[in-house]
């Protein structure tokens, strides 16, 4: 399919999702007065609908999403269930954020952002909505195979939400869901700016079909030679790591790490947060054929239809 007509697909169904679901823009249409606060938010829930728009794109435009610096198999729902798929996570984790600052940048900020993102669920679709989200949640984390980490998640994810509750509960819905939307917003462009600390990953080549074998320069090394390209990588990395952040992605992963750092966790079942961060530096100097799990990806697409399955079976 044309990268024009499922960008317009996404694009549609994005918006759609948006219009029927933004307690902001049914104010709006509702006669509510403009306002600073109220335009940033919209334009946030315009932010959304891309955001829908490229979880599509992971599935429909593969290459284009990997063409422009994201990886989009770790947003296949596939991905993220069961034991063999938390340790890919956690193992790409750490391949794209070697450098401190944007390590513990990012755990930070997915932290804030789960909070952020649940409230933003209950007041979207309610206290049923906020409990199916729990429930889910929980079913995923069970699925990595852990009863530990699986107990410990359910317990933050229910702990987040009666705390987002507690705190924003006495607001204006319309006014809640703005103040966390535009929050979110500022922590993933705060998120996406600590990637300018990383190499830039390999770009995938559509000569030869497959991924380049090496890293490159520093991001921050770009604005200097290449603003345009800077800029654009920026934009996009936003929306991804928006799209990282959303509930179900990587808050598990951070937790995970969290609890393994700073609680001495060691699950018996998945991978240890010092073993995939030896993987993910064993693949920074000697490729991706070095790494098993990673490197079926970054072969010819002739050969990644028929093993792309085979290292993720949950």
């Amino acid at each position: 399919m044309p990268i024009l007509v499922s960008s317009l697909l996404g694009t549609a169904v994005g918006s759609a999702v948006v219009y029927f679901t933004s307690p902001t823009l049914a104010g709006v249409l509702a006669g509510s007065a403009l306002n600073w606060i109220t335009i940033h938010s919209l334009a946030i829930d315009a932010l959304f609908a891309i955001l829908i728009c490229f979880f599509i794109l992971c599935y429909l435009e593969t290459k284009w999403i990997a063409v422009n610096q994201s990886f989009p198999y770790t947003f296949h729902l596939k991905n993220n269930l069961g034991k063999s798929s938390f340790d890919f996570q956690l193992v790409v984790f750490e391949l794209w954020h070697t450098n401190k600052l944007n390590r513990y940048g990012h755990m930070v900020c997915l932290f804030c952002e789960q909070f952020l993102w649940l409230y933003i669920i209950r007041i979207t679709f309610g206290i049923s909505g906020l409990a199916l989200t729990n429930v889910a949640l929980g079913m995923q984390a069970f699925s990595f195979g852990d009863l530990r980490l699986g107990f410990g998640s359910a317990a933050f994810n229910a702990a987040y939400s009666l705390l987002g509750m507690w705190a924003f509960d006495g607001f204006a819905p319309v006014a809640a869901i703005d103040i966390c939307k535009i929050a979110l917003f500022w922590v993933v462009v705060v998120r996406t700016a600590v990637h300018a600390a990383e190499p830039l990953p390999p770009v995938y080549d559509s000569e030869t079909d497959s991924f380049g074998e090496t890293w490159g320069d520093d991001g921050y090394h770009l604005i200097f030679r290449k603003p345009f390209s800077a800029l654009w990588l920026f934009i996009l990395g936003i929306v991804s790591e928006l799209a990282s952040g959303v509930p179900g992605r990587l808050f598990g992963t951070a937790l995970y790490k969290a609890l393994y750092r700073a609680g001495g966790f060691r699950s018996s079942t998945l991978k240890g947060v010092d073993t995939a961060r030896e993987e993910a530096l064993s693949t920074l100097k000697n490729g991706w054929a070095s790494n098993e799990m990673l490197a079926p990806y970054f072969l010819k697409s002739s050969s990644v239809v028929i093993t792309e399955k085979l290292p993720l079976e949950c």
